[in-house]
């Protein structure tokens, strides 16, 4: 290899890592967000092929756990490392994914799964639902904890919830219901 063309080669090759680098976080954020619309889609697919008993009973299990809670208890998310019980995991676990649903913000071009529990491992790849608070249902007196991190380098989730204002609309999709 001709002397002059070394330095060419490497300098090159460090524009090409600097380039790599700084636009790692935007390429996790891009995959991130279709890895979430591919899992939504699943949902969706699956629910929209599910027998109507079956949902039908886990609706009814997701009313009976909502009525069971007397009140929110709310404790150091870093207590217990957020294990949760077995039996809060199989409520409303139609899917693969161990989803409870998900949520959507048009405003903030959001669609983000809900996943049973508040561990790290949740919340770097969703909303994570508190348990011990009204699973996401709707319902007279029912209160639902979403919890989700902000400006993670690589997955937006929700970082741009600020932009939101009194009465913009966002939707959670739980089965069949809206």
């Amino acid at each position: 290899m001709n002397k002059n063309k070394k330095p060419i080669i490497i300098f090159s090759l460090l524009i090409l890592i600097g380039f790599i680098i700084m636009f790692y976080p935007l390429i996790m954020n891009l995959f991130n967000k279709n890895e979430n619309k591919y899992i939504i889609s699943d949902y969706t697919n699956q629910i929209s092929k599910g027998d109507s008993k079956s949902k039908e009973y886990m609706l009814n299990e997701a009313i009976k756990y909502n009525k069971s809670l007397s009140s929110v208890k709310v404790v150091d998310s870093f207590e217990n490392n957020n294990e949760v019980s077995s039996k809060y995991l199989k409520l409303l676990n139609f899917d693969k994914y161990g989803l409870i649903g998900y949520i959507k913000i048009p405003k903030i071009d959001i669609e983000l799964p809900i996943y049973h529990g508040t561990s790290t491992k949740t919340l770097e790849r969703g909303i994570g639902h508190f348990e011990g608070s009204s699973l996401p249902i709707g319902g007279e007196s029912t209160h639902s904890i979403l919890t989700g991190h902000r400006g993670l380098p690589l997955n937006k989730l929700f970082t741009d919830l600020d932009r939101l204002v009194v009465g913009d609309k966002f939707y959670i999709y739980v089965m069949d219901e809206v």
